[in-house]
């Protein structure tokens, strides 16, 4: 997956001072295509520096390190891909979302959020990063949503937000890290089922492949 350089680049060699929106669009592209193409560990300053045609000074004032700079590159590409969208019930809308989630991480995505994750047990700042800007985020959108179905009475009894949002897609990252079994449409169903069984009132999301046919 490699995303162009050539728009940012031209940006960049413009007469006049480049705007700090034109620096950050060049670096971060550059060091998506480095990731995507070789692996996190060829996205260092010095290459992104040298293939974007900004200093290493000025990328060290935006971001703390490669590996933030490569998570903020990741983010940007997937974040369209992922929003949250609120079906009919909270259980078709996290099965919705867990749906979205392995097909936006099929391929090349996973591997990089991959290595992201092994990276940021040894580097702090990523970790940071990775909290800042991916999990946290995502963490308060799906807090929204059951929020939401809270007010509406879709739940049976009172849950643990923070417990049911870990069992859900601690199970999606689990076979992301661990692909013991894969990840597609029949387990995003299965998992939604098995999750808000006994919990909400419509606990019976339909089947990937029954949704697929409407």
């Amino acid at each position: 997956m490699t995303v162009k350089t050539e728009e940012a680049l031209d940006t960049m060699r413009r007469p006049g001072r480049p705007r700090s929106q034109d620096i950050s669009t060049a670096v971060l592209r550059v060091a998506l295509n480095l990731a995507y193409d070789h692996g996190i560990e060829a996205a260092t300053i010095e290459r992104i520096a040298q293939q974007s045609g900004v200093a290493k000074t000025t990328i060290y004032r935006r971001w703390p390190s490669a590996g933030a700079v490569v998570m903020d590159a990741f983010m940007g590409d997937i974040a369209p891909e992922i929003p949250y969208r609120e079906e009919k019930t909270i259980a078709l809308t996290f099965q919705r979302a867990v749906q979205q989630l392995i097909k936006a991480l099929d391929g090349q995505r996973g591997t990089l959020l991959r290595q992201l994750l092994a990276a940021a047990q040894v580097d702090g700042a990523l970790r940071q990063v990775f909290l800042e800007k991916w999990v946290l985020p995502r963490r308060a959108q799906a807090r929204e949503v059951i929020a939401r179905a809270q007010e509406r009475g879709e739940f049976k009894k009172p849950v643990d937000v923070d417990v049911l949002i870990d069992v859900i897609f601690g199970a999606v990252y689990y076979r992301l890290l661990m692909p013991y079994a894969g990840l597609n449409r029949e387990f995003a169903g299965r998992l939604a089922r098995q999750v808000f069984a006994g919990v909400s009132l419509d606990d019976e999301p339909a089947p990937a492949s029954a949704r697929a046919r409407k």
